[in-house]
């Protein structure tokens, strides 16, 4: 009969008293004695990570998005600029001599 393999992981350090379930890595380690290893970072934290990447299937949205962006921040600049050159300055008068209505 073939002996059986001993299981040779560490098993994850007992949580102190006083330490919330869903305590943050950084909190658990700082609860912790400097004797003890700190705990593994769960597998679901990283599954979570990589499933908030984008589809690079749809990069041109993001693209497009900052371009609207852009060209929505160049009107309002154009729109600003114009309204105090009109108001502020001489050009306004003349500009509204040339056209009569």
């Amino acid at each position: 009969m073939a002996k059986k393999k001993k299981n040779n992981r560490k098993r994850p350090a007992a949580r102190p008293q006083g330490v919330a379930a869903e305590a943050t890595p950084l909190a658990a380690n700082a609860a912790q004695t400097p004797d003890q290893p700190a705990p593994a970072v769960a597998p679901r934290v990283a599954a979570a990570a990589t499933a908030t990447r984008p589809d690079p299937r749809w990069g041109y949205v993001g693209r497009d998005f900052r371009r609207i962006v852009a060209i929505i921040t160049g009107c309002i600049a154009l729109e600003l600029l114009l309204w105090y050159l009109f108001s502020n300055t001489s050009l306004g008068p003349s500009v509204y001599q040339l056209i009569k209505i």
